[in-house]
């Protein structure tokens, strides 16, 4: 039995048809009343709205702690070794501001309403706004009172940190990651009083968003 072959004969390319190249999607714009603050806030702010990352492992001396008790354990408790050394570190920041003027700032945030987040705020609670916002950026909370409540999840500032580091810099590399991770947890709060300088002085008023620090 013999089986036909059959020959295709190759059609030449319609001149006419012209591959029209498609546009680039672009970023819708912001919708909601608070991603229109964030934008407003950012347009204000310029290029103190954005952290710069101080790059990847560089470790330098540290005062006030230690990362060794923790960084000797192993690696798959990173994520809670972080969480611990946020926290103190945030505890620590806000010991530090005198008690009148945290007492002021936690009695001028009963009322607050994320999708309103101005405040007003005297000269001397700067350093007190700062250590807030700064504390919301980590939690991940809109609301500042929430600071004060039993967490109900991981802090989800460190979790997006370290989801920056793959696993094998995780294991391999926890004790940098945790020096690391001291030393931005203090970037975040200088440039966290940065933008609350920068805001009071351009409206009087400073807008609680953490994410201005992302």
């Amino acid at each position: 039995m013999v089986l036909p072959i059959l020959v295709l004969e190759l059609s030449e390319p319609d001149p006419e048809y012209v591959p029209i190249p498609r546009e680039r999607e672009a970023f819708p714009p912001p919708t909601s009343k608070r991603d229109k603050l964030i934008r407003y806030w950012r347009q204000i702010l310029g290029r103190r709205a954005f952290i710069a990352d101080s790059g990847r492992y560089q470790t330098r001396a540290s005062s006030g702690w230690t990362c060794e008790a923790m960084a000797d354990r192993d690696s798959s408790a990173l994520l809670h070794d972080s969480e611990h050394l946020t926290r103190l570190l945030l505890r620590r920041a806000w010991a530090k501001v005198p008690r009148r003027q945290r007492m002021l700032i936690r009695r001028a945030v009963r009322r607050f309403d994320p999708n309103k987040p101005n405040i007003k705020v005297a000269a001397a609670q700067v350093n007190a706004v700062a250590c807030l916002l700064a504390a919301m950026h980590w939690n991940g909370c809109r609301h500042p009172n929430a600071l004060w409540c039993k967490p109900l999840h991981p802090l989800t500032g460190v979790v997006r940190w370290l989801s920056g580091f793959d696993v094998v810099e995780q294991h391999e590399h926890s004790r940098e990651l945790l020096t690391k991770l001291a030393e931005k947890v203090r970037c975040v709060e200088r440039h966290s009083r940065q933008l609350v300088v920068a805001m009071k002085a351009e409206r009087q008023v400073v807008a609680l968003l953490p994410e201005l620090l992302q």
